[in-house]
């Protein structure tokens, strides 16, 4: 038996509001609803696991090496 994979998380025709589209998180439905056009304007949220860019390396290096101090 097979699981089902779900859809990507994004913005998606809403299934209970026709012309509007609904942003799915990957998991279920939100309560963010925008007209379609707003939409694509709307960058959708990154999938799980992606790096933060926001954190850029030098955080990334600093929690690395906080973890192996920790670890001595």
């Amino acid at each position: 038996m097979s699981v089902p994979v779900k859809p990507a998380a994004g913005w998606y025709a809403d299934p209970t509001t026709p012309g509007m589209k609904r942003y799915w998180d990957g998991r279920a439905w939100t309560a963010k609803t925008v007209p379609p056009s707003a939409a694509l304007a709307v960058p959708a949220a990154p999938p799980p696991g992606t790096p933060n860019p926001a954190l850029g390396t030098g955080a990334i290096v600093a929690i690395t090496v906080v973890g192996e101090l920790g670890a001595l």
